[in-house]
């Protein structure tokens, strides 16, 4: 967003249109000391000048003042990975006042207040106290509400919808959830593929092949983001928890997922593995655990969206998602939750004395050099 800059806008408008100082004061009604001042931003015209400037220049009051209500999105990107790395560096409550500020500067900017709201979703834990973590959360559900009802752009309202309804999840209250998806529970079927066929049928080849691998990339995605609720509604059927964790794993194997996005991998795994802690199956638990580990700290930092030999032409399509290819966290923030997941998940605690679990703890600490274990008495 453009600082308000009336003083260089008059002054190259001016000269723009090739007229003088006192040809522009006459105009006005005002001194040519009043359009020098105005130039050099020693003063500044009278608000209700406004309308008559931006008329004699033929541009809008907005355009005069230099305002522009809208990030652009690599402006949006930018500031959203500042505010997450110094959520991982500064006190919270110094960073979660810095996010208000910006949300009312750009009260009007909705792909930034998504991103805000998003921003602050992903580090509520930090907050310090399950209190404040629940009014930030409180807080996100009616930014997101405002900006479902406000936006032009139902791509960016549908986002907010779902961001909305995920709050309501958090806040332990699914009826509103219902209410609030009511009339959305339809397939929707991807554009991606009718991009690649069209592109193929004008003989744009490489296009063609980007559109559908995304469609693929993405579908990957969204099926190893339902594996871990899948697990916990099969937590009662062992058998068939363990069909549905062989075939998350058979997935990873054939794609090789975890070499191009090790991210939604590692967190199938944890879930798995917590699934099977709450049944009681040490053998599955552990063995899940140390995978875990071990993907964690085979050096997948930095975390990124990328492409891999396979998925040859999606980094560029990668590169314009809303946020980039980067993580919406801090790494610092990551590393410290993959910790954190494991040593304070209540039914990995079972295990805690086994050398297995302490082992694959220590793979975790090893990541960011640290010895939270030995402070918690694991």
């Amino acid at each position: 967003m453009k600082e308000i800059n009336l003083a260089v806008v008059i002054a190259a408008k001016r000269k723009e249109k090739k007229i003088t100082q006192d040809e522009l004061a006459n105009y006005l009604g005002v001194s040519k000391a009043a359009i020098s001042k105005w130039e050099t931003a020693q003063s500044y015209p009278d608000i209700t000048l406004l309308p008559h400037i931006a008329t004699y220049f033929d541009i809008t009051i907005d355009e005069l003042i230099g305002y522009e209500p809208q990030l652009e999105s690599t402006e949006i990107k930018k500031l959203y990975h500042k505010l997450s790395h110094q959520f991982a560096k500064e006190p919270f409550d110094i960073v979660y006042e810095r996010c208000n500020e910006i949300t009312k500067k750009y009260y009007s900017c909705f792909p930034l207040l998504l991103q805000i709201g998003i921003l602050l979703l992903n580090h509520s834990m930090l907050a310090g106290t399950p209190e404040i973590t629940q009014k930030i959360i409180e807080q996100d559900k009616q930014l997101f509400d405002r900006i479902k009802i406000e936006t032009d752009d139902v791509h960016i309202a549908k986002q907010a919808l779902y961001l909305e309804a995920y709050c309501c999840l958090i806040q332990n209250d699914p009826a509103e959830v219902l209410v609030l998806l009511e009339g959305t529970d339809s397939l929707s079927m991807s554009n991606r593929g009718l991009f690649a066929q069209a592109f193929y049928m004008m003989g744009n080849i490489p296009k063609a092949k980007e559109k559908i691998q995304m469609q693929l990339y993405e579908n990957i995605g969204e099926i190893f983001g339902a594996f871990p609720m899948l697990f916990a509604l099969n937590a009662d059927d062992p058998i068939k928890l363990d069909e549905c964790v062989e075939r998350a794993l058979a997935l990873d194997k054939a794609f090789k997922v975890r070499r191009f996005h090790p991210a939604i991998v590692i967190t199938m795994l944890l879930s798995a593995a917590g699934t099977y802690a709450t049944i009681h199956n040490k053998e599955k638990t552990l063995e899940l655990l140390e995978e875990y580990a071990k993907i964690s700290a085979s050096g997948i930092f930095p975390l990124k969206l990328q492409g891999d030999e396979f998925f040859d032409m999606v980094d560029g399509a990668l590169a314009d998602f809303d946020l980039g290819t980067e993580m919406v966290r801090s790494e610092e923030t990551v590393k410290q939750s993959m910790l954190q997941g494991v040593i304070q998940n209540p039914a990995f605690q079972q295990y805690s004395n086994d050398v297995r679990y302490k082992n694959a703890v220590k793979m975790l600490e090893s990541i960011q050099g640290t010895n939270i274990v030995s402070k918690k008495k694991v």
